[in-house]
């Protein structure tokens, strides 16, 4: 988790992740609540929150749970977990609890004690998905379920794939391929349902469509340079290189112009667990 973790502690990733939380909220909404339906967050559950980020999926499955409920929101980041505490505290809900927490590695909490494990794009950067899933099986109570959203393939996200395909077209991808894959790593949609079969779970995994609008190419360009993954890619170029990889986006994203705006399609899958024992 060491490159995905310096990745997403830096002060300018948080600052970025928090501002572009409406353009979240507005394209992932949906695929949010199917999430959090399929992992049973209801009034009373006890909730483990994988990868909470700067908080969009603590806050909503706090207000789910009500108070009679919890949610335990994790991060191996600390920069993120600060963020998101802010931003429960911004929601004025008060059954949240934090902890720095990776998601592959669960053996310090309390075994069968969640009703319901969610993760919001968080799975793709686990070492060992394997150990995951079973620690994710270990953790809930028999008949506990799971609800995990991943990225589908790179060509049926260009929002998230855009920059990368551009980059290297361009001869300005000047990063690992390790360190671009990490998104796309669990879009083999039967691999990832044998994956958690494997661990025990009963499962399955079904698409979920998603779409990212922008109504300027400045503000699509900015949602772009919001993403870890641009940053990453950014990061490595002279200040040259990076006004000619903006230059050739703005062109790129002309292809995905519809009447006044910009529309970006994109895939997630949604993985639907639920302890047996």
């Amino acid at each position: 988790m060491t490159e995905t973790e310096n990745i997403f502690d830096s002060a300018d990733t948080v600052a970025r992740w928090r501002a572009n939380a409406e353009r979240r909220a507005a394209y992932l909404g949906q695929a949010t609540e199917r999430m959090l339906d399929a992992a049973g967050v209801t009034a009373g559950a006890r909730v483990l929150d994988l990868g909470t980020g700067t908080g969009d999926t603590a806050v909503l499955a706090a207000l789910r749970v009500g108070p009679g409920g919890s949610v335990l929101a994790t991060d191996v980041s600390p920069a993120m977990l600060e963020a998101a505490a802010e931003s429960c505290t911004a929601a004025g809900v008060t059954n949240v609890e934090f902890q720095r927490q990776d998601a592959g590695a669960l053996q310090s909490l309390e075994p069968g004690y969640f009703d319901a494990v969610i993760g919001r794009f968080s799975l793709m950067f686990v070492t060992d998905l394997a150990e995951a899933l079973r620690g994710i099986r270990r953790v809930l109570k028999p008949g506990g379920r799971l609800g995990a959203l991943v990225w589908g393939p790179p060509e049926r996200n260009p929002f998230l794939s855009l920059s990368t395909r551009v980059a290297r077209r361009e001869g300005l991808l000047k990063v690992p391929e390790e360190q671009i894959i990490g998104p796309f790593r669990l879009a083999d949609r039967d691999g990832l349902a044998r994956a958690a079969v494997a661990a025990g779970l009963e499962a399955e995994v079904e698409e979920v469509p998603v779409e990212v609008r922008a109504r300027t190419q400045e503000t699509a360009l900015e949602g772009l340079q919001c993403s870890p993954l641009t940053q990453t890619i950014l990061g490595a170029l002279s200040e040259t290189e990076r006004a000619s990889l903006e230059d050739a986006l703005k062109v790129e994203l002309e292809t995905y112009r519809e009447g006044e705006g910009y529309r970006l399609p994109g895939l997630t899958l949604l993985l639907r667990g639920r302890n047996p024992a």
